[in-house]
């Protein structure tokens, strides 16, 4: 009797290539490539690295066979360069679908330039790297209004139609977070509001002079003149003076004013007196009390 010993073939399949953590791995084959069927074991675990192990369906003469699934680890953090603020309304540019350091993928949800949003990138497959966040800030538009511009003696003060965060100037250059500026002399000033996230600002001629509310003509070295000072920093000018009737009683045209409170040289009573302004075509009007 001759008993028959056929050779043991070894099932061959082809490797799987490494995987990233928590992604997706295909079934493995139950038929090898070269016609040996049977089961693999453990459960296919994309977490960790396995070996996985095949064994034949019995009568085949076929011998087990193994296979290590490498899984590497999502280590890989994708950098970005932050986008700064944009005001509403702004374009935002693209965001880049190649991060600082190689990884490709993409991003979502779409641009959004009306609020703030958070945006996820999503790595391509492959790359063993995490997703990674940005939120670009929307600033809502809160552009200042610039609503009056008060002369009040030698200060000036802003006043806006709202409130925010606001920083003021009289030159458009120096900027300050308070609205009102002491001790200024006389002049046409560019007064500027602008919004401190940058969505805005309102620019505003402003003319300004000091006017006092009465003066005392008493010779005794305190307001014995009616001064407009800053007046004469104004290229083209003119100021009148009038008596509660209406009677002109001094004038003066591209000069400093300083009245003495006399007309022809005669003391005139305390009274309220009043001014007219006029510089480069605008005027201005109001009175003020000489005491004595």
């Amino acid at each position: 009797m001759t008993i028959t010993v056929n050779p043991a073939t070894t099932p061959t399949f082809t490797q799987v290539p490494a995987i990233c953590q928590g992604e997706t791995i295909s079934v493995l084959p139950t038929t090898s490539e070269n016609g040996i069927t049977g089961t693999w074991s453990p459960a296919l675990d994309n977490s960790t690295t396995t070996e996985y192990t095949f064994t034949p369906d019995a009568g085949q003469c076929a011998t087990i066979q193994t296979m290590t699934i490498t899984v590497n680890p999502v280590d890989t953090l994708p950098t970005f360069t932050q986008v700064p603020a944009i005001c509403e309304g702004e374009t935002v540019s693209p965001l880049p679908t190649t991060s600082e350091n190689g990884i490709t993928g993409t991003w979502s949800p779409a641009l959004d330039n009306s609020t703030t949003t958070e945006y996820t990138f999503t790595p391509d497959a492959g790359q063993c790297a995490s997703t990674q966040t940005m939120t670009i800030v929307v600033n809502i538009n809160t552009a200042p209004v610039i609503s009056e511009v008060k002369t009040n003696g030698f200060d000036i003060e802003i006043i806006t139609s709202e409130t925010g965060d606001f920083s003021y100037s009289i030159d458009g250059r120096n900027f300050q977070y308070g609205n009102i500026f002491y001790g200024i002399r006389g002049g046409r000033y560019s007064i500027t509001v602008r919004d401190n996230s940058g969505c805005g600002q309102d620019v505003l001629s402003h003319l300004h002079f000091v006017i006092p509310k009465f003066f005392t003509p008493n010779n005794d070295g305190f307001n014995d003149f009616f001064e407009i000072r800053g007046i004469q920093e104004f290229g083209n000018s003119e100021v009148n003076i009038f008596d509660r009737f209406g009677k002109l009683l001094k004038s003066y045209r591209n000069s400093p004013v300083v009245w003495d409170g006399t007309y022809l040289g005669n003391l005139l009573p305390t009274n309220d007196y009043w001014y007219q302004i006029i510089i480069d075509g605008e005027e201005f009007t109001g009175h003020f009390t000489l005491k004595r």
